[in-house]
């Protein structure tokens, strides 16, 4: 039967995980595979020793409650619904989890073009967006600032999506590591974006590149509590990207040449108990994640101990 041979190609291509070992291989579950997407996923998984599969939950779940994990890399998660519902319709649906149904789309926001304090975030309609993803900036409003209420003009609108369109491909054009051009599309992308996901993905790229260069400990501290600011506002949901953003911060903190190195006692004590509390939240969200004893959750327990211990100790 043609027809079932075909169902049965498309059950496999689309259900399967990449195998654990095997680059090119894929492997089915019997139940793991029937789980549905969500951009907001109350699971989470990984391969443990053996290929064997780890599914844990991200959140306190009743009984009898549906399990979802994510399709997609956790760097796609923190982008816009438009581009979550773009790179999903590969698997030929359309995304309708609860994140992707909130009008007001926070990963989405652009500086208020009349009081440069506040945020103007795209508010999509739900249903034209679903029936058109790759075309949303058609279905697109500019909600009122944040901050004095502007509404954004027609123009003014038109000329922000037409902005941020030309952003995303310059994005897919970019080299991760070439800092200068990092830098100045950054510059200009700060002129036009407040918390959005373009710009989170620039900063995070630029943190990357300064924490192997030398000169560069007071942009890792900003842009580590930028990164995290981000994260927390749009997607708070435990994941590796918000515990490693955690110990990003106490990282700087810690290696900040404002901080423990040649410092004040007082102002040392004081830089490695915030550094402590970044360590905490970061391990903490790393233990849901891989499990008190994964080694990314052993690694920042042993700093946030040593902190404590540098905290009590320092400048005795």
């Amino acid at each position: 039967d043609a027809s079932l041979y075909q169902r049965l190609l498309v059950s496999w291509r689309y259900n399967a995980f990449a195998h654990g070992s095997e680059t090119n291989g894929l492997v089915m579950y019997n139940r793991i595979s029937m789980m549905a997407h969500s951009c907001s996923a109350t699971c989470c998984w990984q391969y443990g020793p053996g290929d064997t599969f780890v599914l844990r939950s991200r959140v306190h779940l009743e009984p009898g409650a549906e399990l979802t994990v994510s399709y997609l890399e956790e760097e796609d998660l923190a982008k816009g619904t438009d581009i979550r519902r773009r790179k999903l319709s590969m698997w030929r649906f359309t995304c309708g989890c609860e994140r992707c149904n909130i009008p007001l789309d926070t990963s989405r926001g652009f500086n208020c073009p009349k009081c440069a304090a506040g945020s103007c975030f795209v508010k999509v309609d739900g249903l034209a967006a679903a029936v058109a993803p790759a075309s949303s900036q058609a279905t697109a409003q500019l909600q009122p600032c944040t901050v004095c209420y502007a509404p954004v003009g027609k123009t003014e609108q038109k000329e922000l999506l037409e902005y941020e369109s030309q952003y995303v491909d310059v994005l897919e054009g970019m080299s991760k590591t070439d800092i200068p051009r990092i830098e100045e599309v950054r510059a200009c992308a700060l002129q036009c974006f407040r918390q959005h996901w373009v710009l989170n993905q620039l900063e995070q790229w630029l943190l990357d590149c300064y924490k192997n260069q030398q000169g560069f400990a007071m942009e890792c501290v900003i842009l580590s509590q930028r990164v995290l600011q981000y994260l927390n506002a749009t997607c708070p949901l435990v994941s590796h990207s918000l515990g490693w953003a955690y110990e990003s911060v106490g990282d700087m903190l810690v290696e900040s040449p404002l901080g423990p190195n040649g410092a004040p006692a007082g102002l040392r004590r004081e830089r490695f108990r915030e550094a402590a509390t970044q360590y905490e939240h970061g391990y903490r969200a790393l233990a849901i994640i891989v499990g008190e004893d994964g080694d990314s959750a052993r690694v920042i327990r042993q700093k946030w101990t040593d902190a404590l211990s540098e905290a009590s100790g320092a400048g005795k």
